[in-house]
């Protein structure tokens, strides 16, 4: 099987970060076990209908259908059966069938698992081909994230093997430098749980910190 293969490789971690630990484990999702998070991915994918109801009843985080999935799970032959529903897909009409819906979300979700007691002793390093991938979704995320903070810094994405990139153009800059994961995770407000660096300016290091948060 093809293990640098943006559609499938971001399933095929998350899926055995999963079976890594037990239903109880923690994760970097306040107040969500391994349980709770293989449950909302589970849901996203195969009920999304039953997501939308949680929030229009606006359920506890760990409530609602939620909360009867992750109950469900927390001995392991149930927990054991949710991982294998993941590792299997999503419905097939489900629209979050898509590499968009998955790529990143899955990423995360994987290193949620992975650094839920201690973080790595060294950053998690891709493929090729999905780090390319997460690359460009890291670009757009910045610059998405960075549309409600016009505070006049600029922001660099760095590598340290490689893509350079300008996400935005200012009087003083800020850099920031990981591997792709590293920078998707800061990206998804868990900067303090990436191996990543800043370096620059020192006011846009603290803006730009600040508003990735």
């Amino acid at each position: 099987m093809d293990h640098d293969d943006p559609d499938t490789t971001p399933r095929i971690r998350l899926a055995a970060a999963l079976a890594a630990v037990t239903p109880h484990s923690p994760t970097l999702c306040e107040g969500w076990q391994a349980r709770h998070l293989a449950a909302h991915v589970m849901l996203r994918e195969r009920a999304p209908h039953r997501v939308v109801a949680d929030l229009l009843r606006r359920a506890p985080v760990t409530g609602g259908h939620l909360g009867a999935v992750a109950d469900d799970a927390a001995e392991l032959p149930g927990y054991t059966r949710l991982v294998e529903e993941i590792t299997q897909g999503p419905w097939r009409f489900s629209p979050m069938a898509t590499r968009a819906a998955t790529l990143t979300e899955f990423l995360v979700h994987e290193q949620d698992v992975r650094r839920g007691e201690a973080l790595p002793s060294s950053p998690t390093r891709l493929g090729p081909r999905v780090s390319a991938s997460v690359w460009r979704s890291c670009l757009a995320m910045a610059r998405m994230r960075l549309l409600r903070h016009r505070d006049g810094h600029g922001l660099v994405l760095v590598t340290p093997e490689g893509p350079r990139a300008v996400v935005r153009r200012g009087a003083t800059s800020a850099v920031l430098t990981g591997e792709p994961v590293e920078l998707l995770l800061a990206l998804w407000g868990r900067g303090e749980a990436s191996l990543t660096q800043w370096s620059g300016d020192g006011e846009a290091v603290a803006a730009l910190s600040g508003a990735l948060r």
